[in-house]
């Protein structure tokens, strides 16, 4: 979903993965079996997705152009649409 939504937004808003939970090579087998259009980040020490507050994966962060965290979504997205409509709200300006 995260790939489609990138491919269809373009350089209308960054993406970028991280993976905590997975080894280097297990996540460097599955990015290369199905490729990301954006980079993915590998976080094993849980550093990174630590700041960002307690929660459990998956979890979405947005982010405005300034840089401030203007949502955290728990859980998966099931619709591409859902996705779509929360970068709206969130991520470009709406928030």
């Amino acid at each position: 979903m995260f790939q489609r939504v990138s491919a269809r937004l373009g350089k209308r808003v960054a993406f970028f993965g991280i993976d905590s939970f997975d080894d280097r090579d297990a996540a460097a087998t599955l990015l290369s079996e199905a490729p990301l259009p954006y980079p993915s980040y590998s976080d094993p020490s849980q550093g990174l997705a630590e700041s960002l507050g307690p929660f459990g994966l998956p979890a979405t962060a947005f982010f405005n152009r300034e840089g401030e965290l203007t949502f955290f979504k728990r859980g998966s997205y099931r619709k591409d649409e859902d996705l779509e409509a929360d970068i709206e709200r969130y991520s470009m300006g709406n928030a």
